[in-house]
């Protein structure tokens, strides 16, 4: 959960967003996310806002966004490289897979063609570079 954007904000707010270790200090936070300078003198306002998500980004087929998801669609073979593995906290990368169905029998005659496979998968966690 981002820390608060303003008003009071403590180190335990700090803690339940990037961890650490006791005893806290705020230079074990030196550049955790954008914005938090990574060495000098560190406020606690320089928290503000601030998040441990990273969220996952990749290449490859033609991308749209639905809702929040990036949609990689491929119609065809192609390569799919991720660029930033994204971390735990963003909730992982989500994937289905659809396999296109077998045809059907001669025009007018003949049953119809078979279903095509898939595969789905929730929660991964990735090391970038991956290409598939």
């Amino acid at each position: 959960m981002t820390t608060p954007a303003s008003g009071e904000i403590s180190i335990q707010d700090i803690v339940d967003e990037f961890g650490g270790t006791a005893p806290h200090a705020l230079s074990e936070y030196y550049g955790v996310a954008s914005g938090v300078p990574g060495s000098g003198e560190l406020t606690l306002s320089d928290f503000y806002g601030r998040s441990n998500v990273v969220y996952f980004a990749a290449t490859g087929g033609t991308i749209t966004t639905v809702g929040d998801y990036k949609v990689h669609t491929f119609t065809s073979s192609g390569t799919f490289t991720v660029t930033t593995a994204g971390n735990a906290a963003s909730g992982g990368l989500e994937y289905i897979v659809v396999a296109g169905g077998g045809g059907s029998g001669q025009e007018a005659v003949g049953g119809g063609g078979g279903a095509g496979g898939y595969l789905t998968a929730t929660g991964l966690i990735l090391s970038a570079p991956v290409t598939q």
